[in-house]
């Protein structure tokens, strides 16, 4: 593997930065140069302007994800993996998590976002409903479960506090929560989808 080049680098930084503490700030070339590690000279020399850093940002996010989602597609990744794969990857789902919050703010978050649920997300969506044997509840039941995972996730996710524990604490209260959503909604009906058949939506 080539090594980054100083845009890659300096990218990487901030895309570090955006994980941890969101976009504010980031359409401030004097708050930018300063979390990229680089000069005003050498952000206009890489980039026109803020719009053209976020769509770089954006770029070099998709690379990041296309990465994890070929990796979980070749090694078959199951759900459990792709949770604890998250601690390794913070990075990653950190910037989704902020692109989530944020997509109201602006047309490129909102695409970072939605990249992300489509692709890797919506591959762990069927894991998810393998995983928990929900192919025979009503998709909009199995559905319901998924973001009501996927919400608590988001909300009781922490970039400083992100541990294996954290992980396994959240994993063990999401297990809670499905299993009491499962005996209040009988499986079957209409509408009931089988697992490879499904995509997340928001």
């Amino acid at each position: 593997m080539s090594p980054k080049s100083k845009r890659e680098v300096a990218l990487q930084r901030l895309y570090t930065h955006c994980a941890e503490h969101g976009f504010k700030g980031v359409d401030n070339v004097s708050f930018i140069t300063k979390a990229m590690g680089i000069s005003r000279s050498l952000f206009y020399f890489y980039f026109a302007d803020t719009d053209d850093l976020l769509r770089a940002l954006l770029s070099f996010h998709k690379a990041e994800i296309d990465v994890l989602y070929s990796v979980a597609m070749e090694e078959n990744i199951d759900f459990l993996t792709h949770l604890n794969n998250l601690i390794e990857h913070k990075d990653n789902y950190f910037f989704t998590l902020q692109a989530v919050r944020h997509a109201h703010e602006h047309p490129l978050y909102r695409e970072m976002s939605e990249y992300t649920l489509s692709t890797i997300d919506a591959r762990n969506f069927r894991e998810f409903v393998k995983h928990y044997g929900l192919e025979r509840f009503s998709e909009s039941s199995i559905r319901f479960m998924y973001e009501s995972f996927r919400n608590f996730w988001f909300i009781n996710s922490d970039y400083r506090g992100w541990t294996r524990e954290r992980v396994n604490d959240l994993l063990a209260q999401v297990n809670s929560t499905i299993e009491l959503l499962k005996a209040t909604d009988p499986p079957g009906g209409e509408g009931a989808v089988e697992a490879k058949g499904t995509e997340a939506t928001r």
